[in-house]
């Protein structure tokens, strides 16, 4: 391969990686005053990630205190401010979400007369002001705590109050199903052939342990999300300094299920289930607070029986006799 082409494969490649992160990356928005009420401009703003001291992104206030932090991967960081002659403040926990602004609560800086450091332990959510989207984020806790069916977090879709999949589809704000967008890590994982079923059937099957949160933009979402006026993102998990790991293993069988009433009515049993789903996960740093890697396994054996209903005809019927 030539050096022309190599340089320019290496730029496609990185125009990608950055487009890719533009579509899951979220942002966070906030302003630095200090005792007084009056604004502190130039103070240092950075993210770090949870008692690493390490800085991952960083700026500083404008002439009137504010800030932006574009193209932030979502994850929980510490928000550390600090200016000259004024004590260094920090916010722990602080959360964001994937393509969304995260809006922290006014920073008021003291005045330093001896070297501390004021902590936040809670970063408190403020109403959002810098988007006019109307977005929902279910989180890592969520998932892993909450019960749903064949481990799928598309379950967690149908809980939000603009999802509706009463008749047939399911759709956001009864719009149809091709204008809902779904990605996984910015990636669209849909049926783009039909697009008839955007939201229910997926070609690469989803499971709990690949999603650590979903974000669900169901109006005025910007243009940065191409693809559907809805869009359901997917954010895959990540690994970080410490490691951690899980071993899991699901079953549903016929004995606790539910009949259906049809075969009640007719004295038929329940059909044959057993379904077996088992895996791990593991996740940790190759290069503390640089690099980290996160793995996920699951099988799933499944063996059932599917009850079928047919009409059958009576003796007048077959000889055209109808009542």
């Amino acid at each position: 391969m030539s050096k022309l082409r190599k340089t320019t494969f290496a730029a496609a490649l990185f125009g990608v990686a950055l487009s890719l992160n533009a579509q899951v990356a979220g942002r966070v928005t906030g302003s630095v005053v200090d005792a007084s009420g009056s604004a502190v401009p130039n103070a240092g703003v950075t993210l770090q990630l949870p008692g690493s001291g390490s800085n991952v992104y960083s700026t500083a206030t404008s002439n009137t205190g504010d800030f932006t932090i574009l193209t932030v991967n979502p994850g929980i960081y510490d928000l550390v401010v600090e200016s000259k002659g004024f004590l260094k403040s920090v916010v722990k926990g602080l959360t964001v979400d994937a393509n969304r602004a995260t809006d922290v609560a006014q920073i008021k800086l003291e005045l330093a007369t001896v070297s501390q450091t004021v902590d936040v332990t809670e970063a408190k959510q403020t109403v959002e002001t810098s988007t006019v989207e109307v977005a929902t984020t279910i989180s890592r806790s969520q998932i892993q705590n909450l019960p749903v069916v064949d481990r799928s977090p598309l379950a967690f879709v149908q809980t939000q109050a603009c999802i509706n999949n009463a008749r047939g589809s399911t759709t956001v704000n009864g719009q149809r199903p091709s204008y809902v967008n779904v990605t996984l890590a910015g990636i669209n994982v849909q049926d783009n052939y039909i697009r008839t079923n955007d939201v229910d059937f997926l070609p690469n099957l989803l499971l709990l342990d690949q999603v650590s949160e979903v974000t669900i933009v169901s109006s005025n979402a910007s243009a940065a999300n191409p693809g559907g006026s809805a869009q359901i993102q997917f954010i895959t998990p990540s690994g970080t300094n410490d490691f951690h790991g899980n071993g899991y293993w699901s079953n549903r069988n016929n004995y606790f299920a539910a009949n259906t009433w049809i075969n009640n009515q007719s004295g038929i049993a329940r059909p044959f289930l057993n379904q077996n789903q088992i895996g791990g996960s593991l996740g940790g740093r190759i290069i503390r607070n640089k690099a980290f890697f996160y793995t996920n396994y699951e099988a799933l054996r499944l063996k059932q029986q599917s009850p079928q209903n047919h009409t059958e005809l009576t003796p007048d019927a077959r000889n055209g006799i109808f009542t």
